[in-house]
């Protein structure tokens, strides 16, 4: 079974998770996100579902943001749509209570930090592609893929 795991937005990642585990930065171009790109990726990973992070327009971060955001989101919607793969929206609450890095006891920074080291542990042949704090996007695109996994009605269905 191939799971693929999306933090969204322009420094976001994409993880794939069969017998082995890999990440890549978002694909970028001029407009934003690379949605040919992401197209193309995503008909030759031939992925048996696709998790992606549920987010939204914060009202501290303005419209530019916003606009970022939802154009991520429309584009990430539609390369997974167009290659007809299952899309499964996950909120952050659902994917960090897993990992146990939901609540106000951590900094955004520390749940960033904590997200890095927990994916380097269950990766850790991608620890050279985590050491650094930016890195945070690819842990989190990570540990995203890992939840879909973990929850996969298909995965369920094939286990009997």
């Amino acid at each position: 079974m191939k799971i693929i795991g999306i933090d969204p937005g322009l420094t976001g990642a994409i993880a794939v998770l069969d017998e082995t585990a890999e990440v890549y930065d978002m694909p970028r171009d001029m407009d934003g996100i690379a949605g040919g790109t992401i197209y193309r990726l995503l008909a030759e990973w031939e992925p048996d579902e696709v998790y992606i992070e549920r987010t939204h327009a914060m009202p501290t971060n303005g419209s530019k943001a916003a606009y970022s955001q939802g154009d991520s989101n429309g584009c990430l919607r539609t390369a997974v749509h167009i290659v007809k793969r299952p899309l499964i929206w996950v909120t952050p609450r659902q994917w960090q209570m897993a990992y146990g890095l939901f609540g106000g006891a951590f900094s955004d920074k520390d749940r960033k930090d904590r997200s890095r080291w927990r994916a380097q542990e269950l990766w850790p042949h991608l620890a050279d592609k985590l050491g650094r704090s930016k890195d945070h996007n690819r842990a989190e695109a990570l540990l995203i893929a890992e939840y879909g996994r973990r929850t996969s009605i298909t995965q369920a269905v094939l286990n009997g």
